[in-house]
This record gives structure tokens, C-alpha cells and sequence, in this order.
């Protein structure tokens, strides 16, 4: 079904085409409940919480064991869960001596297979990267919270002041958390709404509880899309990609491995890059092939406050982890809201050598039709080989984007649509959209 058959009025649809709406509709929530769930367990795997890991796991089975479609209801589970479905629903309410936070039993485990290996690594690599950027923060915060001055002659007296001061810092500390929130979601609310203006950026407890809230998730999101890649990852079981599809695939992950420049236009805190970095870097240490630090280009609208509050204290702890050369990198301001600073770019990409990654996430959406130009230009220009990722929280503007640069592109979706084709056309996705691109 095509997007604008999905977007029309059901007076205006034939009674085909009104079915097919419905099984979509229907297909996109039954794969969100997978999730929810298959979020849950995890989450509750981590804090060991055995009984909510059991319930949601029979609720698993009995949504899709119920459901009037179980032959894609199965094809969206994830491959971690899937053990259920081959051991019936006694494997999950024998499954207390299993392994909690972990999709397969103990007695049953199996290795890890390579994209798993390379999931673990990267994913070790931006939690060092996200504590030590918060420690940093939440220790700043809390020296600046007064301490006694003078120590006392008597224990009893010492002791009773430092309980005080230790409560008085994390009081200060529990403020800090609850301002950031706060001022955070006034901006995503603006964001979310197009409605963003600079000066709104130029506050940094809000690029801080954006940073806080969005790092780890819009690293963990770029990385895994790109492993999605990897020539042994697998796909649902009974299901494949076209031939097209899996032509650009190979294409895609050849090139980023071997990718020589990274651009992040819009980059705020520059989790994208960091989610991305880790997985090039972790890819090279599983197959045992040196690591070399890409350039690095972070553009931002707002890239001032972003580089004083942010990245003055992230990128140096990307370089201690190995994922950058701050020699290499670079911060500039652009607006894709004006061509003049595409043709800089496009300059710019034109005299560099190698392949470039051009990171875009939850942009088109915030600048919705005044980036059309820009990106144009930018892909028209760029060399054949250059890749992109483009995630949004919905994909409306990615469907505008294949319309206006398909002659120039070869697209693979890389989110919950990516092996179902019949979702692709649609607004539908469990979770954000996530589009990438190679240059023909």
C-alpha cells in the first residue's frame, strides 16, 4: 500500500485498500506491545527482579501465541526471545533458574556470535563514556555545595557535621537533577514542536538534562541501526531482504567501516558520533584490525553553548576512550535552513578525500519543510560512496527526503519496517524511523 493511500480518508479508499490500512494499523501496534515488553523484561532483568521478568515473558508468548496474525507476531520478536517459542510456554515458567536480564536460559547458552561480541563492546564503551560525562557534571555540582569549614576537636561533633553536609549535597544534588528535567522538557516540547529558538540553547541546565536524558539513547539508536548491517547479523526468522535491499546493505556497511569523515549536522551533544565511533571501534577489535579516529565535523545551530557546556568535557573523554583525535576535530555553526552554508559544505566535502558519514537525527522534524534546499544541494554534491543516517521520531519528513533525492540515493529503512516492505510506505514504526542512504 502506498504512503498516500495510507494517508487518505477511508471514504476514499476501495474496500482492498481499506483492509490492507487496518492490517498495517494493527500490525504496527502488535510489534510496539512486542517491544514494550521485550523493553521490559530487560529493564527488569537489570534491577533482578525475577517475578516481573517471568510475567512479562508469558505475557509475551500468550500476545503473540493469540494473536490473529502469530506468523508476524513471531517475526517480531526479538532473536534473544525467540528460544520461548521453540520450548513452548513451559520456558518461561521454568525459567527461574535462568540467567535474569537475559533473553535465553543458562542451560541453554549458546556464544555470542560476532555482532553480539561487537554489541557488548560498543555498549561498554558508552556507558565509561556517559558515567564519566555525568560524574563530571553531578561532582561539579556537588563541591559546589558548601562543606564545614573547620574540623572539630570532638568525633562525635565531626561526624554529625559531615552527615549534615552529605545530606545537604545530595539535597543539592536531587535540585540539580529536578531543574535539568524540567528546563529539558520545556525545550523538547519547543523542539518537538518546530518552535525552537536559539536563545533558547544558551541555558545550560537545559542542554544538560537534554544531554542526561537523550545521550545513552541516541547513541545506543545509530549503533544498533548500523548493526543491523553487519554481514552475520540475522533478520526474523522466514524472513529476508529483497536482492536490492541486500545489495545495499553490503554497500552501506562496507563503506562504514571504512568511512574517513564523520558530519553531524545538528549534533547537540554528539551522542550520534559517539554511538557510531564505538562501533566502528569495536568492530575493529573483534576482527582484530587497527582502529584510525575519523575527522570529525560537529555542526550545530546552536554549536556555542553546546561546545561550552557540553562538549568541552565530552569530546575529551571520547579521545581518553580511543574514539577521537581532537586534532581532527572540529565545531562550526550551520542552519540547514540556508542553501549558503550547504554550498560551504559541500565545498568542503568535495576537497576531502575518503567516504563520509553525514549523521542527521531528529532534525528534518524540528525544521519541517525549510530544509528541503540544503539537503538537496548536499546530496546532489556529495562523492558516490558517501553514506547517511536520518532518524526522526516519525518518518513523514524521511518520506519527503526519498521523494526529493531518490535519483542521486539507495535507501534501506533500518528501523521496525525494515523487513516488513508492505510498513515501509506508512507513518507506521515501534519506535523512532530510522532511514539510511548511500550515494549512487
Amino acid at each position: 500500500m502506498s504512503s498516500d493511500g495510507n494517508s487518505k480518508p477511508n471514504s476514499e479508499l476501495t474496500p482492498e485498500e481499506r483492509q490492507a490500512k487496518a492490517r498495517i494499523k494493527k500490525l504496527s501496534k502488535l510489534q510496539s506491545k512486542i517491544r514494550k515488553l521485550e523493553k521490559r523484561i530487560a529493564h527488569a532483568g537489570r534491577f533482578n527482579k525475577v517475578d516481573v521478568v517471568e510475567a512479562s515473558k508469558i505475557e509475551l508468548i500468550n500476545l503473540a501465541n493469540d494473536s490473529e496474525y502469530r506468523q508476524e507476531a513471531l517475526s517480531f520478536v526479538a532473536e534473544e526471545y525467540q528460544y520461548l517459542f521453540d520450548q513452548g510456554r513451559s520456558a518461561a515458567e521454568g525459567h527461574a533458574t535462568g540467567e535474569v536480564g537475559h533473553g535465553r536460559p543458562s542451560s541453554d547458552s549458546k556464544t555470542p556470535t560476532e555482532p553480539e561480541l561487537v554489541e557488548i563492546e560498543a555498549r561498554a564503551i558508552i556507558t565509561k563514556i556517559s558515567n564519566e560525562l555525568f560524574l563530571h557534571m553531578y561532582t561539579d555540582q556537588s563541591n559546589k555545595s558548601s562543606n564545614y569549614d573547620e574540623p572539630d576537636v570532638d568525633p562525635a561533633i565531626q561526624k554529625r557535621k559531615q552527615a549534615e553536609a552529605k545530606q545537604k549535597r545530595l539535597k543539592a544534588l536531587r535540585a540539580t537533577k529536578s531543574d535539568h528535567h524540567t528546563k529539558a522538557k520545556q525545550m523538547c516540547q519547543a523542539m518537538t514542536k518546530g518552535e525552537q529558538e536559539e536563545f533558547m540553547f544558551h541555558n545550560a541546565s537545559a542542554l544538560w538534562g537534554y544531554t542526561r536524558q537523550k545521550y545513552v539513547e541516541r547513541a545506543r539508536l545509530i549503533r544498533q541501526s548500523f548493526l543491523k548491517l553487519h554481514p552475520r547479523a540475522g533478520g526474523p526468522t522466514g524472513i529476508a531482504l529483497s536482492i536490492e535491499e541486500i545489495d545495499v546493505k553490503d554497500r552501506i556497511w562496507a563503506a562504514l567501516v571504512s568511512v574517513d569523515r564523520v558530519c553531524s549536522i545538528g549534533c547537540g551533544p554528539a551522542s550520534d558520533v559517539a554511538g557510531v565511533l564505538a562501533l566502528k571501534k569495536s568492530v575493529c577489535l573483534e576482527n582484530k584490525f587497527e582502529y584510525d579516529a575519523p575527522s570529525i565535523l560537529l555542526l550545530d545551530y546552536a554549536i556555542e553553548p553546546w561546545k561550552a557546556t557540553i562538549l568541552d568535557i565530552s569530546v575529551p573523554i571520547m579521545s581518553k576512550h580511543g574514539l577521537v583525535d581532537t586534532a581532527m576535530l572540529l565545531c562550526e555553526r550551520i542552519d540547514v535552513t540556508d542553501v549558503v552554508c550547504g554550498e560551504e559544505l559541500c565545498a568542503r566535502n568535495q576537497s576531502s578525500g575518503g567516504k563520509t558519514l553525514y549523521i542527521t537525527s531528529y532534525l528534518l522534524s524540528e525544521q519541517r519543510d525549510k530544509w528541503h534546499d540544503f539537503y538537496r544541494l548536499l546530496i546532489r554534491e556529495a562523492k558516490s560512496g558517501d553514506i547517511f543516517y536520518f532518524c526522526e521520531p516519525k518518518p513523514w519528513q524521511l518520506h519527503i527526503l526519498i521523494r526529493l533525492t531518490s535519483e542521486w540515493l539507495d535507501f534501506l529503512w533500518a528501523d521496525s519496517s525494515m523487513y516488513f516492505g508492505e510498513m515501509q510506505a506508512t507513518e507506521q514504526r515501534a519506535g523512532p524511523a530510522v532511514l539510511l542512504a548511500i550515494r549512487k
